[in-house]
């Protein structure tokens, strides 16, 4: 399966680049960056596609993603203190992605009638992301809304094309390394956390196979449960 991958820079997103070339059922990974990743990966499964704006992908892109079947979407911060770059960063960019992979599925479907599956889109989200846009919320109030906001319009576009576009929320908690210090360990104690392997792994599960419980918001708990069973 060929799948394309974002945010493969970042903590997280570096290592489910390591679990994506280390799956015997994903032929092909499509990188897309601002920039070429550090070190240049040696796995010829990767191909790094320099994007200079998210908001309008080139024909470039568009050709390079041709025939993928899966996104993992982690590009984003944990938190962007400016409300307008945090909208264009999150609503913005993975909104235009999502709808690019409605077409590039819309295409396929019509060239393999009947024989073609939806295509997947993973969102690598947060736990505090929060939908109810009313809700009175006490801390990062508008940050939470504005992740929230970008899980309601892809399952709303994925509601719409259910034939086109699967699309799923991973929502974990703390992330913790494989060599996690004392402080993540406190962490770890003290709030919902995960491991990386155990996310990176049930992430790319879940961009592969879809969700067994038919879950489009996959909250900390299970990517903990559903996780560990894949090491």
């Amino acid at each position: 399966m060929k799948v394309v991958l974002t945010g493969a820079t970042g903590y997280i997103g570096a290592e489910l680049l390591n679990q994506l070339v280390q799956h015997p059922e994903v032929t092909s990974v499509v990188v897309l960056s601002r920039r070429q990743l550090q070190p240049t990966p040696a796995s010829p499964k990767v191909a790094v596609v320099i994007v200079d704006d998210f908001l309008n992908y080139g024909p470039a892109v568009l050709q390079a993603i041709a025939g993928a079947q899966a996104c993992i979407w982690s590009l984003g911060k944990p938190w962007i203190p400016n409300s307008e770059v945090a909208r264009t960063v999150s609503i913005g960019y993975t909104m235009t992605a999502a709808r690019a992979f409605l077409a590039e599925s819309a295409a396929a479907a019509v060239a393999q009638p009947g024989g073609r599956q939806a295509f997947r889109f993973v969102y690598m989200n947060g736990i505090a992301a929060e939908r109810d846009q009313t809700k009175r919320l006490w801390y990062l109030s508008e940050y939470r809304r504005i992740r929230g906001q970008v899980e309601n319009e892809l399952l709303a576009l994925a509601a719409e094309n259910p034939d086109l576009l699967e699309a799923y929320m991973m929502r974990p908690g703390m992330v913790i390394g494989t060599a996690f210090s004392v402080a993540d360990l406190a962490y770890k104690l003290l709030l919902p956390s995960v491991g990386i392997v155990e996310l990176a792994k049930l992430t790319v599960e879940t961009a592969l196979h879809g969700n067994k419980e038919g879950h489009t918001v996959i909250d900390n708990a299970e990517i903990v449960a559903e996780g560990r069973k894949l090491l």
